[in-house]
């Protein structure tokens, strides 16, 4: 009987994961490589990998929150290939040495520049010039940027769509196939992100897709502790001024408590505002344009 109940759940859970990729218009179920790639995340800090490898735990730390978000963008083919990258990086990091070892004296020189800091979809620039081979010939490059991009060419510029701290690597290899490494870590600050929630008329409640989209962005609150945000309410032109001041009010506390409640993200880290019909994102004068502005607006700040 208990094994009946149990595989009543999972049947019911099933059906209900179903329906939310029927609505959200992208499935939402677990893939398998973004479990594998946190299976190994926790493997790593049981053993103690986080201390004592940081870089490189970090780095896959960084494809695994890209992961997510790309995942959670409908692009789950490209989800699956920065899974899989952060599913190595935790397992290279448990390695002894967990970072490749100098070169002999006789090898290429690993060696670039880059900016330090830079803002979220700022284009930065790195340059392995100031690499060298021991005979003065060819070199190959090989770069990681740490969020599941990689080039071949001396100089790469990139633009990372996401805040936090990403480890760099440059490869190079000579005409003999010798190689040498170099890394450095760069800092993306916040830029500004928003989501917009949708409520149906004279309603407050949380829908099943927003759901989804609010357990996205708790995780992400999760792996920034400095991401806070700001939740604005609004709604359309239907009704007093009174009453869709109180309603915008209401849908703007609506996400506040999911994420505070459900997501278990502190609320001292979400600002709420309300502005009634007075800040429309469409006209209010169609039927769709209406159906729009019943939204909340959340938005990151540093």
């Amino acid at each position: 009987m208990q094994n009946k109940s149990h595989l009543r759940r999972i049947f019911l859970f099933m059906a209900l994961v179903l329906a939310i990729s029927f609505v959200a218009g992208c499935a939402y179920y677990p893939i398998k490589e973004i479990a594998d790639a946190r299976r190994a995340r926790d493997a790593a800090i049981t053993a103690g990998a986080d201390k004592k490898c940081p870089e490189v735990f970090g780095e896959g730390m960084n494809l695994l929150h890209q992961s997510y978000k790309v995942y959670m963008a409908c692009n789950t083919k490209e989800a699956r290939k920065i899974a899989v990258d952060a599913q190595i990086a935790f397992e290279q990091s448990m390695k002894s040495p967990c970072k490749p070892q100098p070169q002999a004296a006789g090898g290429p020189k690993a060696a670039f520049t880059g900016p330090d800091k830079a803002k979220v979809n700022q284009v930065v620039t790195f340059d392995a010039s100031p690499s060298m081979s021991s005979d003065g010939g060819p070199l190959s490059y090989f770069w990681n940027l740490g969020d599941g991009t990689t080039a071949q060419d001396k100089i790469v510029s990139h633009k990372y769509p996401q805040k936090g701290r990403y480890t760099v690597t440059l490869v190079v290899k000579d005409e003999k196939g010798a190689t040498d490494t170099a890394s450095k870590t760069i800092d993306i600050l916040p830029g500004t992100e928003m989501w917009t929630i949708l409520f149906d008329f004279d309603r407050s409640v949380i829908k099943m897709p927003a759901k989804k989209v609010l357990d996205a962005i708790a995780e992400l609150m999760k792996a920034n502790p400095d991401m806070n945000l700001v939740i604005a309410g609004h709604t359309c032109s239907i009704g007093t001024d009174k009453y869709n001041m109180g309603l915008s009010k209401r849908r703007a506390y609506a996400v506040y408590k999911y994420l505070v409640k459900k997501a278990g993200i502190a609320g001292k880290r979400i600002e709420v505002k309300w502005f009634g019909e007075s800040r429309p994102a469409f006209s209010n004068n169609t039927k769709d344009g209406r159906k729009k502005n019943r939204r909340a607006e959340i938005t990151t700040v540093e």
